[in-house]
């Protein structure tokens, strides 16, 4: 099992646990999927997806942290009602989001995905730079644009490089932050964020893993239930008030999303971010590779045709396995060692992609539906 799929399966255990008030149990979870996400960030090919992910485990450590101490039910006579303010660490809340960065990533940065790019850039970045202007031809700069397609592809990175072409703030936003046991704080915790992003507006509010907050209602989860009536109140008052915030979201589970909120003025613009293409995989190893010893000795062009059907993620740990044999070598001779065919071939053994040919199939008909 990959550490994604590690990370993924701790972190929903964790929201579920957290979900039924068992907070021993969530906060163990929270921890577990903190450590897998330090060791994606040891693994990341790029300076901004490594803080990225620090930053998410960073959080989520802290989200684990405010659990500690405060498992079992609250008294009786208060069942069912949040903590007292007395009872939170003062500022707390605010703080929370007050972590949004402006990115320098730029959609430069990015390989491949060009068509994607410039239907961002086409409905998304022009109307939000020339709001004025996008209002008197009657475009819509403040609603949802929600990026589905398989894990690794790079949705994080996206959504970061489009508030870096904004220079905007960004706030990237965990549904553990939100959730809530205590009948009515989630909600809170909601409006809380809109707040403080309406402070900082123009903002960038990005929601990684939506499925995870406004999964689909009618479930046993009465906490979702709640806030999917607030958040798409919240959505619906940034669509009509131009308040100078853009709504992002990912998924690799865009049907677990209630419909709702996919509609027209919520997150009403669906982009598939798929597996990178020929070129894109070549950009990548170029990118992961370049000025390793013996870098201009791989067939990059081969390298790239054999990798077809690897995610972004994928590719960074293929070249994390062809490097790490030459490093000993070089370690253990003292000397400076290339690349090898050996290596290249050997890693190519190893990796296997992590996107199943089902799963492609379902996101096929997810878009055909």
């Amino acid at each position: 099992m990959s550490q994604l799929d590690i990370y993924k399966r701790h972190f929903n255990e964790g929201r579920g646990a957290l979900e039924d008030g068992r907070l021993e149990e969530a906060r163990n979870a929270f921890f577990l999927a903190c450590r897998a996400l330090y060791r994606l960030a040891k693994d990341a090919g790029d300076y901004d997806t490594k803080v990225s992910r620090l930053d998410k485990a960073k959080r989520l450590y802290t989200t684990a942290m405010r659990l500690e101490g405060k498992s079992g039910s609250p008294p009786h006579e208060n069942a069912g009602l949040p903590p007292n303010s007395s009872d939170r660490e003062t500022g707390e809340k605010a703080s929370r989001w007050q972590l949004a960065e402006k990115p320098k990533l730029r959609f430069s940065d990015i390989a491949g995905l060009d068509d994607v790019k410039q239907m961002i850039a086409r409905r998304i970045l022009f109307p939000f730079k020339n709001r004025d202007l996008a209002e008197r031809y009657r475009r819509t700069t403040g609603a949802g644009v929600l990026m589905y397609g398989p894990p690794g592809t790079g949705k994080t990175m996206i959504a970061r490089a489009i508030a870096g072409e904004l220079d905007a703030p960004f706030f990237n936003i965990l549904s553990s932050e939100i959730m809530s046991k205590w009948v009515g704080e989630a909600e809170q915790n909601l409006r809380d964020l809109f707040l403080e992003a309406r402070k900082s507006s123009p903002a960038v509010l990005f929601f990684d893993e939506t499925e995870a907050l406004i999964g689909r209602r009618g479930t046993d989860s009465p906490v979702m239930n709640r806030l999917i009536p607030e958040f798409l109140a919240q959505v619906d008052g940034v669509a009509t008030n131009a308040c100078g915030l853009l709504l992002l979201g990912a998924t690799n589970r865009p049907w677990d999303i209630d419909p709702a909120a996919l509609r027209s003025g919520r997150f009403g613009e669906h982009l598939y971010i798929p597996l990178p293409d020929v070129t894109a995989r070549r950009k990548l190893i170029q990118i992961r590779l370049s000025g390793i010893p013996g870098y201009e000795n791989l067939a990059l062009d081969e390298l790239a045709r054999r990798t077809e059907g690897l995610s972004g993620a994928d590719i960074n740990g293929l070249a994390d396995r062809i490097v790490d044999p030459v490093f000993e070598r070089a370690m253990r001779s003292g000397n400076i060692v290339p690349i090898e065919t050996d290596d290249v071939e050997a890693a190519l053994v190893r990796t296997r992609p992590s996107v199943k040919e089902d799963e492609l199939r379902l996101y096929d008909e997810y878009r055909n539906r």
